[in-house]
């Protein structure tokens, strides 16, 4: 289960209104993350599930900073030379309990989000975020602890203000 790959846990909390249009955004978090037992799917390779819960901020470059709580789920395999592959979904959540739909392809030490649209102030929002990860020490060996970090685009509509 070393081979758990993050998916930030993350939920939107704004203070005022969005700004509509296109933002460039970097995102910053904290995850845990719980993988169940890997089943073999061949002499070198092996596929495992795994959850994912966390909290993060995405800064827009108007300087405005969205708190967000993250649940995700996903599946990966990890191949010859420990090389991971998977993806997943999450929902970010905002303070006002408003989520957005966002889908996950793991990679390496990173996550590429794609934001397909939500609830509430988020049902027309779109982007697509790359992150890296890095693991931290853990209390325990079921435990996986990280941080991650990236920047990307968020597209929000007028009707998402």
């Amino acid at each position: 289960m070393r081979f758990i790959r993050l998916i930030p846990l993350a939920a939107l909390l704004v203070s005022g209104c969005v700004i509509a249009g296109s933002q460039t955004v970097i995102l910053v978090g904290g995850f845990v993350a719980v993988g169940h037992p890997a089943i073999v799917t061949g002499p070198e390779s092996q596929t495992f599930t795994y959850g994912v819960r966390g909290g993060m901020i995405l800064e827009l470059q108007s300087g405005q900073k969205i708190k967000l709580s993250i649940d995700c789920t996903g599946i990966d395999s990890v191949g010859k030379g420990q090389e991971t592959d998977g993806h997943g979904n999450c929902v970010w959540r905002d303070g006002d309990d408003d989520q957005l739909f966002v889908s996950l392809k793991t990679n390496a030490s990173g996550n590429r989000y794609s934001i397909a649209g939500g609830t509430g102030k988020w049902r027309a929002s779109t982007g697509s975020i790359n992150t890296t990860f890095t693991y931290l020490p853990a209390p325990a060996p079921e435990l996986f602890l990280g941080v991650e970090e990236g920047r990307g685009y968020l597209e929000l509509s007028e009707s998402d203000k």
